[in-house]
């Protein structure tokens, strides 16, 4: 689960099964549009508008839309959610919006220079597989995940490996390998 996840690795793993809104470009730097096609910034800083590709489905063939968007940010700002070393990061959101289906805005109650790099990064999940009356923290969907990136979940065997497998129905370019393994190593040597 990547609100819920709190260690580097874990993020190496989930970054191939889960899209952001925006992504930064390893060449220039600059940050470009992912789940979003563009953004609008408000001239005082405080409102961020993205909009959204229509084409993004999850892994389980439902549509991704802002309610996903506004549901994850809801859990990352909950206190029940283990969610801590990310909610830091939005304190100043002031208002989420649903503009509609595929425009949410931000609004910020100071300026933030990062904003824009924590909202295009904030990391969604699929509000109709998390939003089933089970506790966030211990959703099943945590250790078998259901994303909207290029590879997708297939096996997970504990303190052993987790392997991903090319997402078919990928909305942009296709996944280059058929799969990805990563192994655990428990020693730090």
């Amino acid at each position: 689960n990547p609100i819920t996840s709190s260690d580097a690795y874990s993020s190496t793993i989930y970054q191939f099964m889960y899209d952001t809104l925006l992504e930064r470009d390893n060449e220039t730097l600059e940050l470009e549009p992912k789940l979003a096609t563009k953004w609008e910034i408000s001239p005082d800083h405080l409102i961020y508008t993205f909009y959204l590709r229509n084409d993004v489905y999850w892994q389980d063939g439902k549509k991704f839309t802002v309610n996903d968007i506004i549901y994850s940010f809801e859990r990352i700002q909950d206190p029940k959610v283990d969610a801590a070393s990310l909610r830091v990061y939005y304190r100043d959101v002031s208002k989420v919006e649903k503009i509609d289906d595929y425009t949410v805005r931000f609004t910020y109650a100071f300026p933030y220079f990062k904003a824009l790099e924590f909202l295009g990064g904030l990391p969604i999940v699929p509000k109709h597989i998390f939003d089933d009356g089970t506790d966030f923290n211990k959703n099943p969907a945590g250790r078998a995940p259901i994303g909207n990136g290029p590879y997708k979940f297939k096996e997970w065997k504990t303190g052993r490996y987790i392997v991903i497998e090319k997402n078919e129905n990928y909305w942009g370019e296709k996944a280059k390998l058929e799969g990805i393994m990563f192994r655990v190593i428990t020693d730090s040597n």
